[in-house]
């Protein structure tokens, strides 16, 4: 590999291998620790995180001036946080100016790395994975389709022959119902039958006992003593 190459590497690897953590240093800055530095340092680094060191031999030399001109400007800023020196002029104006420097450096170097972040993702892309995958996306919602088309079907007709079952039983039910109902009343109109015939006889019974009597009686005056004297 030539020396471009090997110069581009070792400056986006040593951006990579960068600690923000490292900024914050509170134990020797105490109430002027980086604290607020750290997230966009954070940031800064991850940026460079995205370009893979192994795409860097299909660039071109340009391209790798570019890169490595990028990350040795980041990482300078990314030291000048990390060894702040709080007896070098104004503390504080230096120590808020710091995370605006770092988020600025962020968005120019973004500018400079998207393109060669893109190229990085597309070329790890396996589309003809991607391609199969799809398919065999496609296929299991097609089964998936098919399978709860089924199921469907059967439970419409679990449910058809459910409802025949049901009214089945009801119009058996009734049958049922009303063959208990037309005992009752035959059995009601049967006891009913049996009284008027037990009244019906004792009907009969008196009025033949009251024409027999009377009978008699008529007889009976015809053979008084009264009746035989005026004879």
């Amino acid at each position: 590999m030539s020396d471009i190459y090997q110069n581009a590497r070792e400056s986006l690897s040593r951006v990579q291998a960068f600690e923000p953590e490292k900024i914050t240093r509170e134990k020797e800055l105490g109430s002027y620790a980086f604290a607020s530095a750290v997230e966009p340092a954070r940031k800064l680094v991850s940026l460079f995180q995205r370009v893979p060191l192994e795409a860097l031999s299909e660039f071109p030399d340009q391209t790798l001036r570019q890169i490595q001109s990028a990350a040795d400007g980041a990482f300078a800023l990314l030291e000048e946080a990390r060894a702040f020196d709080p007896d070098e002029g104004s503390i504080r104006d230096r120590q808020s100016a710091m995370p605006d420097k770092l988020s600025a450096a962020y968005t120019t170097h973004f500018a400079t790395l998207q393109p060669h972040i893109s190229y990085s993702v597309a070329r790890t892309i396996d589309f003809a994975k991607i391609e199969a995958e799809g398919r065999a996306a496609i296929q299991a919602a097609k089964d998936l389709k098919d399978r709860l088309g089924a199921e469907m079907l059967e439970s419409k007709a679990q449910a058809e022959q459910l409802l025949a079952d049901v009214k089945k039983l009801a119009k058996e039910q009734g049958v049922t119902q009303q063959a208990i109902y037309f005992q009752e009343e035959a059995k009601l109109n049967d006891e009913l039958a049996k009284k008027w015939l037990f009244a019906s006889v004792a009907a009969v019974v008196v009025t033949l006992g009251y024409t027999i009597s009377l009978f008699f009686v008529s007889h009976l005056e015809q053979f008084s003593p009264a009746r035989l004297r005026t004879h």
